[in-house]
């Protein structure tokens, strides 16, 4: 098995660079991230929005559901590009990725008040639910800052991510 560092393992691209994303650090930092592509995410929300909560299966359905969001590969590798055409987001990160953790809370809390006797700490926790679930929504399609980027393209990928592509002498 070769090291990251033998370049015997590179297939080279134009300048004698090893075709690919450079520098590797900040590929590194984006591999940290979890990627799902924009239609599952708008898939999602909506199953979340419609989905009950007051019984367990349907809370057991919506856990399921933000766990499939984490279980998504990650639409780009050191020699792969990012997908031209493609949108996706980063589910555990940026302001999308706080979102997430909103849904996730409000979860817990149904859980949690779906343990009591008390009818309006579950209907309560419901409705904290479907605003954090309709917020999450907002937030795909409304207008982005600049600076915090919640849909991601190949070029705001690589731009956001100061990624180089070398391109092989075929993509040249």
């Amino acid at each position: 098995m070769y090291q990251d560092d033998d370049d015997r393992r590179h297939s080279y691209g134009l300048w004698g660079l090893p075709v690919g994303y450079s520098p590797a650090w900040t590929l590194q930092m984006a591999r940290a991230h979890c990627w799902a592509p924009y239609d599952d995410v708008a898939s999602a929300l909506r199953s979340l929005a419609l989905g009950g909560l007051r019984e367990q299966p349907g809370r057991e359905a919506a856990r399921a559901t933000l766990r499939d969001l984490f279980q998504h590969p990650a639409p780009f590798d050191a020699n792969a590009r990012f997908p031209e055409g493609a949108v996706y987001l980063s589910v555990d990160h940026g302001e999308f990725g706080q979102c997430v953790y909103r849904i996730l809370t409000q979860l817990l809390r149904v859980e949690a008040a779906a343990g009591t006797p008390r009818q309006h700490q579950i209907v309560d926790a419901c409705e904290a639910f479907m605003k954090a679930v309709s917020f999450a929504a907002a937030t795909l399609t409304g207008p982005e800052e600049p600076e915090k980027p919640v849909l991601y393209t190949r070029a705001r990928f690589e731009q956001e991510f100061s990624l180089i592509w070398n391109p092989g002498r075929r993509d040249a």
